[in-house]
């Protein structure tokens, strides 16, 4: 009996010992899978975000075009960064079909990017990898989200100024809304490295800048005391996968236009700014900017269609006269800081509205007092506006001109005369003798001059921009030789003669049109425009003088005129790789270079 007893006590036991068994295994082959990822992911970095399991680590994070964001004027942020503390940066690395995203977060003290082992983005492998990266909204493709863009850039509490931001937060002061839409994007192509990278950040919005000068019956205090506005804007956008802005229009409509007001540069300032979505047409001939002065409205239309691109700025210059506004220049030019602190008094306009011709500089007036105690170290900005003289011009060039002992230096950066009455711009106008002006940065001229006389920009080394009235017909020798930081000149419609060596060593000049009534390119024209790319020689040239292009290294094409029956020696020595005539010039079907 005891042994059947102990038999049948034997066979429960190998039976509860089984089902033990199967359920200790089961745990321990969870357990083990278990740890198996947990090995892959810390260790192998073999799983689909992984890839070869080097994480990448960043480095320098800068904006294009230096600290753009005003960082100094926003709370909490240390001199000199352009990000606050813990703000994100989205990051994908993407080789083929293989993607790693992460996070990455700013330390202010440090001025680094970090990131912990779950949100760090990974090489998917040794090869090429295109490196995305973002400062903005996260992008969801399963619930993409729609964002606000500031409709009063200005610091205002009023209900319809604040800022519902993409952050979740709302903002009122002027340096936060500006620092929390101004979204910046990178990307570039990158191998696998253990080596930090660094990054160059662009501006993913448009920028908008209005200058506002003086015309007939407005002063300049009128316009220190106005406020702009940008209308038909498009207000809202989400982001696409690339980590950049993109329109967004309610269903059903066309569009979602708002007013928007812009941003102040300082109390003294008439310079007046905007961040703007990229890809959006302000039409010819539709209402775009009004500018409000008292109980007055003063509306601008453009003439042409203005398309908004990233990382650009749309500068207007607009001259706002009692009858009406109408636009000195349109252009897109570089990022620019709207300085969020006041102006300096350095930086203010000595704006003069002179009534009678030929007073402008008048003993005692304000114009000759503030140039006598100008420098070249300490140049000053001069607006003038009213009635004025040929006189007046070559008065001015006197003033502008200082310096002993032979040596001669120029006391202006800026350079606006709107008034009219002036017809040339005298011989050597802005020239110091044999010494290169660094001073003069821009130049409008006024709208009535026909001519700009010989020299008279030469070796302005440091001129960026200016504007050519309509009405020129004469551009003198030598008037733009030495120039070497002018990037763009467009010559008016009505030029009919351009000088000798009128452009020579206008070494960062990209392209140039000339106009249809030019009939001759003269001797050294354009000789070591070395960054010139691209010209347009119009049917009616039949002369290119001697060495007119040589040692344009950038000129790859140009396309020689039927009309043209004389091109001078070394005239595209250097120059051209490939070049085209016009099959039906006999002359020359073919061009010894």
């Amino acid at each position: 009996m005891e042994n059947c007893i102990m038999k049948r006590l034997t066979s429960q036991g190998w039976e509860t010992l089984r089902t033990l068994t199967a359920i200790t295994a089961a745990i321990g082959a969870m357990i083990c899978l278990l740890i198996l990822a947990g090995c892959t992911n810390e260790l192998t970095g073999q799983d689909e975000n992984r890839g070869n399991g080097q994480a990448l680590t960043l480095g320098t994070v800068s904006i294009e075009g230096g600290n753009t964001r005003a960082a100094n004027a926003v709370p909490g942020v240390a001199s000199g960064h352009s990000f606050r503390d813990d703000e994100k940066l989205h990051v994908a690395l993407t080789a083929g079909s293989a993607q790693s995203a992460g996070t990455y977060l700013y330390d202010g003290n440090n001025s680094s990017w970090s990131s912990t082992k779950t949100e760090r983005a990974y090489w998917q492998g040794s090869g090429n990898h295109t490196l995305t990266a973002w400062w903005g909204p996260a992008y969801s493709s399963s619930s993409p989200a729609v964002y606000d863009m500031p409709s009063d850039y200005e610091t205002n509490t009023a209900a319809g100024s604040t800022l519902n931001a993409w952050d979740g937060k709302q903002y009122t002061a002027a340096a936060d809304k500006w620092h929390i839409t101004d979204l910046l994007h990178y990307s570039g192509t990158h191998s696998a490295t253990s080596s930090s990278i660094n990054l160059l950040l662009k501006h993913s919005m448009a920028q908008l800048c209005v200058n506002l000068l003086p015309g007939d019956g407005i002063t300049a205090e009128q316009l220190q005391k106005a406020t702009v506005h940008l209308k038909q804007a498009k207000a809202y956008f989400t982001m696409n996968t690339d980590g950049e802005p993109v329109i967004h229009n309610h269903d059903g409509e066309a569009s979602t236009p708002t007013d928007v007001r812009l941003l102040k540069n300082g109390n003294t300032s008439s310079a007046y700014y905007a961040l703007m979505l990229p890809g959006q047409t302000f039409a010819a001939d539709r209402l775009m900017i009004s500018i409000h002065i008292g109980n007055d409205i003063y509306k601008y239309l453009p003439t042409n269609d203005i398309t908004t691109q990233a990382n650009t700025c749309h500068e207007l210059k607009l001259k706002v006269n009692k009858a009406g506004v109408s636009a000195l220049s349109v252009t897109s030019t570089g990022w620019q800081s709207p300085t969020l602190v006041e102006a300096t008094e350095a930086e203010s306009f000595v704006t003069v509205e002179n009534e009678t011709a030929g007073s402008l500089l008048a003993d005692g007036s304000a114009l000759k007092t503030a140039l006598a105690s100008a420098g070249q170290d300490s140049p000053i900005k001069v607006m003038i506006t009213g009635e004025i003289s040929d006189q007046d011009l070559a008065n001015l060039k006197e003033q502008m001109i200082g310096g002993s002992n032979g040596n001669k230096y120029f006391k202006v950066s800026h350079l606006y005369i709107t008034a009219s009455g002036a017809t040339t711009i005298p011989e050597g106008f802005c020239k110091t003798g044999d010494n290169t002006n660094t001073a003069l940065q821009e130049v409008i001229l006024p709208e009535g001059i026909t001519s700009i006389g010989e020299r008279a920009f030469q070796s302005c080394t440091t001129l960026k921009s200016i504007q050519l009235p309509k009405k020129v017909t004469k551009i003198g020798k030598y008037a733009f030789i030495n120039c070497r930081q002018l990037t763009n000149i467009q010559l008016p419609d009505g030029v009919t003669e351009i000088g000798e060596y009128a452009f020579v060593d206008c070494s960062s000049l990209t392209e140039i049109s000339i106009p249809t009534g030019v009939t001759k390119i003269g001797e050294r024209t354009f000789q070591s425009c070395a960054n010139l790319t691209s010209i347009q020689l119009p049917e009616t040239v039949t002369e290119i003088g001697q060495s007119a292009f040589n040692y344009c290294g950038s000129l790859k094409e140009i396309n020689i005129p039927k009309a043209a029956t004389s091109i001078g020696s070394y005239a595209f020595k250097s120059s051209i790789y490939n070049h085209r005539t016009t099959k039906t010039n006999q002359k020359y079907p073919s061009v010894n270079l």
